[in-house]
């Protein structure tokens, strides 16, 4: 997920349908990526920015709360 200069720590993810939506974290931002590929295939899709962590602050985990 990312390019190679990409490094997230924080991984969790949801399905709707036929698409998984992941979220993750790096140390400075909260991405989401969402992939229509399906079972086996290859991941389409790029990291798109949530949101991007203050000066001197960083970003540890992400999940998901129950609904």
């Amino acid at each position: 997920m990312g390019g190679s200069g990409d490094f997230f720590r924080g991984l969790t993810g949801t399905v709707t349908g036929g698409t998984v939506n992941l979220y993750a974290t790096s140390a400075s931002r909260l991405v989401t990526l969402s992939d229509t590929s399906g079972y086996g295939g290859t991941l389409t899709g790029s990291p798109v920015t949530l949101a991007t962590a203050p000066t001197n602050t960083a970003y540890r985990g992400v999940t998901i709360s129950p609904r």
